[in-house]
């Protein structure tokens, strides 16, 4: 807003400039990311979409925007897999660096399960330095927009005896 401030300006790589859109690539670890959007804390939710920051940093969504791909429309999304087994669907950030290519530095995915919405047994997880591993299958799907689809399957099957829960849990890890 005070444009004659010189530190207001910076050069751009578009042509014409890029008025009130940064230049700069996003951050990839969750502290400079913070910074980058003005995320005040681990526990604001800015955008008021109901998705605590690290949880956005994670799954690679703009925290300013609590709508569409912003928004609780990107959480990972469940559904009856192969040989009546849950699956969960993610999208996560494509990352060259990354064991796999794919998800943020400094984050630790766990896909975990539940019967009771207790008592939490994790059966993926994929860290900065290791790809996914345990007893879930994970399948890579498509790259589409800068993301990568990922399949995680649980390994037991459903009974009508025995309720099992998929979740994500994400866990900062600098």
């Amino acid at each position: 807003g005070d444009y004659g401030r010189s530190s207001a300006w910076m050069a751009s790589a578009a042509v014409d400039g890029s008025p009130g859109v940064s230049s700069q690539p996003v951050p990839t670890t969750y502290a400079a990311w913070k910074a980058y959007y003005g995320v005040a804390g681990d526990s604001v939710d800015g955008d008021a979409d109901g998705l605590p920051p690290l949880l956005e940093f994670a799954l690679g969504i703009d925290p300013r925007s609590g709508t569409g791909a912003n928004g609780p429309a990107a959480l990972p999304i469940g559904s009856l897999g192969p040989a009546g087994r849950l699956a969960m669907v993610l999208q996560l950030p494509l990352n060259p660096a990354a064991p796999q290519g794919h998800g943020r530095a400094e984050v630790r995915y766990e896909i975990q399960v539940g019967g009771e919405l207790t008592g939490w047994t994790t059966v993926a997880t994929k860290t900065q330095t290791a790809g996914w591993t345990g007893a879930a299958q994970v399948a890579l799907g498509p790259v589409a927009a800068g993301y990568q689809e990922v399949v995680v399957t649980d390994p037991v099957g459903l009974s009508t005896a025995v309720r099992r829960h998929l979740r994500l849990r994400v866990s900062w890890q600098p």
